[in-house]
């Protein structure tokens, strides 16, 4: 690059009303675009502003646009050539091996190389830095109709009376939630400082009959208040209902202010007389759960220190058992000093025995079938590799060999992913790392021994693409599509049989059609686009997607759209090859917990209509522009498809606390009435109920 180029580019910059950082000399640009060549034929695409401008814009604006514009100095001449580079390195997902341990002093002395290598190296806005302290260098570097279809049914409870399920991923896996109900009651756990369980009537006026603490009792009714001398005692976070008993999963914390997982059951088939009947309690904070049949499942993330080292336990009942060595694995580099368990207890069987297993590593969020569960969390940090002598350390960590990493594995987040077989007891079976972060759960997908997965990749200089693996049953990739939908990051995912569909965005919402049928050669078949962008895709029927998400629109003080409502969109996918847009409603101002939360949706089979809960903030001024709270009221919106228009059928509101934090968080139907559900987390639990239309 000449100078004269460097400042060309600089008083380009600075034109634009932004000064250019002191430290954006020539070497500081060469440096970011060493050893790349420019395409011989670049494509400049002219990006016109809008006419309205203001003086609106922060000082933080434009530092944010002085960033954007270093990254493109080095992107406006290596466009093409570098994403083709980027697309074959960023294709890569490696399984790891998973190793096992012969006693609890391995993994200890496991914990303490973890601990000096977090110490030694350090991660500072996505770039790894090198400690003083470390060898080897002193360097910073930069860094369905399938087996997923989640249909909901309705059940049946005393008499015909249908009512609503818990919206599930995979059919039967069921999912915990804060809100259940039987046909009879609703329970709802409580948020706020109570930490209960509220248990309402489902009638036309529900009324709280009765709460329910979570403690180790056999009289579990009365105070929900749980404080003791050491704070609050126990936290209950999700409900299950399965054959007249009401599991709650949550906390419980000791003298030593560590918490436990656990999963109290209670009989409430007499409402008058609730008895606790068992718990399971397993090390680690409660992260996430799922119920296959009479199987309940418990994932929980357990913080370990080698000075301080706990053996980790699951157990039932009284007696504390040891999670057996033989099923405690981890990868040869672990990044983390936590223990992933999973715990197996069965709800019909009396015996203390429990199935558990544990790696080190932490949670995100799981995807469950009925016979593996892949656990996955995102790696963020850049990964460093210490060679640490164990046999001959004194506890000084003197005794670091050497430390390195590979500059190029360090620019890319990663998603690290666990596949626990749930088949004749609990274990770890494989192991891998993909490029990329996961938008959900539902990125995720088993299907005939495959595990299809769904990631939005990004650099050190936050070039955005999407992937799809295709990875067999030792989590080795035998297919994948890379790079398609650039500088835009994925939002939804939904598998239907051998068919991907993938929501991306950036400014227009491009739905993808992706064929699976070959998991060696995926192909994406078509795409169409749609203003705002779905969170959340439902299969309709076999031609039609229903997608749920977010209303956007332009706004005078950016050229980016502003996200600022609900929007429905309607997709027919008869032809793979050429999908097209049905209908789309937008709601404007609204917002909805079903936009990020899968299980605010909810399904009614029989009448063959949707619910989702509805928030409408009004905002008000005074005649002098003063800003005045605003009048917040909670709802829902019922609607169907119909000859493929979104049909409104109802949008009840009621009158909420005038409280950000008692929105209508749930919606669900018992017969002909619907409920709205407010956790209630700092104003106590509330259930309203309208009729359905």
């Amino acid at each position: 690059m000449k100078n004269s180029d460097h400042e060309y580019i600089k008083q380009k910059i600075e034109n634009c009303g932004v000064r250019a950082p002191a430290e954006m000399d020539e070497a500081f640009v060469l440096g970011r675009i060493a050893d790349v060549q420019p395409d011989p034929t670049p494509v400049l695409t002219e990006v016109k502003p809008k006419k309205h401008h203001y003086a609106l814009i922060s000082g933080i604006a434009a530092a944010f646009v002085a960033i954007v514009a270093l990254t493109v100095v080095g992107a406006i001449l290596i466009n093409r050539q570098n994403n083709a580079a980027t697309e074959t390195e960023l294709s890569i997902s490696s399984d790891v091996e998973l190793k096992t341990f012969s006693s609890y002093d391995e993994v200890k002395m496991k914990t303490k190389e973890i601990e000096l290598s977090a110490y030694n190296f350090t991660t500072r806005n996505g770039d790894m830095w090198v400690e003083e302290e470390a060898a080897g260098s002193n360097k910073s570097m930069d860094g369905a109709a399938s087996d997923s279809s989640g249909s909901s049914t309705g059940g049946s409870g005393s008499g015909s009376q249908s009512f609503s399920e818990t919206y599930k991923q995979v059919e039967g896996v069921d999912e915990a939630d804060i809100v259940k109900t039987d046909g009879r009651y609703i329970y709802v756990a409580a948020a706020n400082s109570s930490n209960g369980i509220a248990v309402y009537t489902a009638s036309e006026a529900p009324e709280c009959i009765a709460t329910i603490r979570l403690e180790n009792s056999d009289d579990p009714t009365g105070d929900l208040q749980q404080d003791d001398e050491y704070g609050t005692a126990a936290y209950i976070e999700e409900l299950y209902l399965h054959d007249g008993k009401l599991i709650a999963v949550g906390m419980m914390n000791g003298k030593d202010y560590s918490y436990d997982a656990v999963a109290a059951v209670y009989d409430v088939s007499d409402i008058n007389r609730i008895r606790l009947v068992d718990q399971f309690h397993q090390s680690g904070g409660y992260s996430t759960s799922r119920m296959i049949g009479d199987s309940l499942y418990l994932v929980s993330e357990h913080y370990v220190s080698s000075d301080d080292f706990e053996i980790p336990v699951c157990y039932r009942g009284a007696e504390s058992q040891e999670i057996p060595i033989e099923n405690v694995c981890c990868v040869e580099h672990p990044a983390e000093t936590s223990m992933l368990i999973v715990g197996g207890y069965d709800l019909s069987d009396g015996s203390e025995d429990v199935r558990s297993a544990a790696v080190l590593g932490t949670v995100e969020d799981v995807y469950c079938n009925e016979t593996n569960m892949y656990i996955y969390a995102t790696d963020w940090n850049v990964r460093a590799v210490v060679d640490y002598d164990a046999e001959n350390d004194g506890g000084s960590g003197d005794s670091i060999l050497a430390g390195r990493f590979s500059p190029k594995e360090s620019e890319i987040i990663s998603t690290d992913i666990y596949k626990v077989s749930l088949k004749d007891g609990i274990s770890f079976t494989a192991s891998c790392s993909v490029k990329g972060r996961l938008d959900s759960r539902y990125s995720l997908d088993e299907r005939n021994g495959y595990l299809r997965v769904a990631a939005t990749v990004e650099d050190a200089y936050y070039n955005q693409s999407n992937c799809l693996y295709i990875l067999d049953s030792d989590l080795k990739e035998v297919g994948s599509v890379t790079g398609f939908a650039k500088d835009e990051s994925i939002k939804a995912v939904r598998y239907v049989g051998d068919v991907a569909y993938v929501i991306t965005y950036e400014q227009t919402d491009p739905l993808f059609v992706i064929d699976l049928s070959d998991p060696t050669k995926p192909v994406i078949m078509g795409e169409v686009k749609i203003d705002g962008f779905s969170t959340m895709l439902i299969p309709v029927d076999e031609n039609t997607i229903l997608g749920v998400g977010v209303y956007t629109e332009n706004a005078s003080y950016t050229t980016m759209q502003v996200q600022n409502g609900v929007k429905l969109a309607l997709f027919d996918v008869s032809d793979k090859l050429h999908p097209k847009v049905l209908d789309e409603k937008s709601y404007r101002g609204y917002e909805s917990e079903a936009v990020y939360e899968p299980r605010a949706f909810v399904y009614n089979p029989d009448r063959g209509d949707y619910l989702i809960p509805l928030n409408i903030f009004d905002y008000k001024y005074s005649d002098s522009m003063e800003y005045e709270e605003p009048d917040i009221r909670g709802g829902a919106l019922n609607f169907k498809v119909e000859n493929g228009r979104i049909v409104e059928i109802a949008r009840p509101e009621v009158k909420t606390s005038q409280s950000y934090n008692a929105l209508i968080q749930r919606c669900l139907y018992v017969g002909d009435m619907i409920y709205l559900i407010s956790d209630g987390y700092s104003e106590g639990v509330a259930v309203y109920a309208v009729k359905y239309q």
